[in-house]
């Protein structure tokens, strides 16, 4: 994040690539949304990605054997979906009433995750 004028422009990345989304992410968001949102030197918000991507799949979706063995064994399926639902449902009120500035998403590539989030501004 860096803010110059009441501009605050957050680029999100992973190792200074495109953002990987999973559950760090999710939570890394939702703090940031109720941050900006509560900022009041905040007057206009960028949202952009990093390199060639808006979002790069995350590695349980790319076919990482060690993320998804670790999910099989470490949560039921059914608690890993509601958790995941619950927490999606929850940073995007979070977005969508959070932040009360005008919001402008610079859609830097391709995603295939996620593309609610700039189709929200």
């Amino acid at each position: 994040m860096r803010r110059r004028d009441g501009i605050i422009e957050v680029r999100v990345h992973t190792s200074d690539g495109p953002a990987r989304f999973g559950f760090a992410a999710h939570n890394a968001w939702g703090q940031a949304w109720q941050e900006i949102g509560n900022d009041p030197g905040n007057e206009v918000l960028i949202l952009t990605g990093t390199r060639d991507q808006w979002l790069a799949p995350s590695p349980a979706s790319t076919g990482s054997e060690g993320t998804r063995e670790f999910m099989r064994e470490q949560r039921p399926k059914d608690f890993a979906y509601e958790h995941a639902y619950y927490a999606a449902v929850k940073l995007l009120e979070n977005f969508v009433f959070g932040i009360d500035i005008p919001t402008i998403a610079a859609i830097n590539g391709p995603s295939v995750p996620h593309t609610e989030f700039a189709l929200l501004l």
